[in-house]
């Protein structure tokens, strides 16, 4: 008789670790996340309305290559221009990771910060729409 209580005992308190072991793992991984991605999303979007108010002001043309604006000096930003078509007129990073990876970063929706992958690296990607 104690025995099986005893089974039934270890049994139920190995189930309510798992299951807390669980919760608390689920917590720091959601909160590591929203805490390394938060201040780079804010980031992408706050240089995206630079860039457009950039663009809009024909301080950057769409068309020509010119060099990186001062506030896209830093290494882990890249712009990608798209025509109306899908494909890609300009760059200002690594042309060859995304020529060859058109369809991995093609933007599908504007202003919103997306996870992209290609050739075995991953991305935070943030598209707009120019006239």
């Amino acid at each position: 008789m104690f025995q099986l209580t005893r089974v039934r005992l270890t049994i139920q308190n190995s189930l309510i670790l798992i299951i807390v072991i669980c919760a608390i793992s689920i917590a720091v991984f959601t909160y590591l996340r929203v805490l390394l991605y938060s201040d780079l999303d804010d980031e992408l979007e706050d240089l995206m309305v630079e860039y457009e108010v950039l663009v809009e002001k024909g301080y950057i043309p769409l068309e020509t290559s010119v060099s990186k604006p001062t506030f896209l000096q830093d290494p882990r930003v890249w712009a990608v221009l798209w025509n109306e078509d899908g494909e890609i007129i300009r760059t200002e990073g690594q042309e060859a990771l995304f020529l060859n990876n058109q369809d991995s970063f093609r933007p599908a929706r504007d202003h919103r910060v997306e996870q992209r992958g290609a050739e075995g690296y991953h991305f935070r990607t943030i598209a707009s729409h120019f006239e």
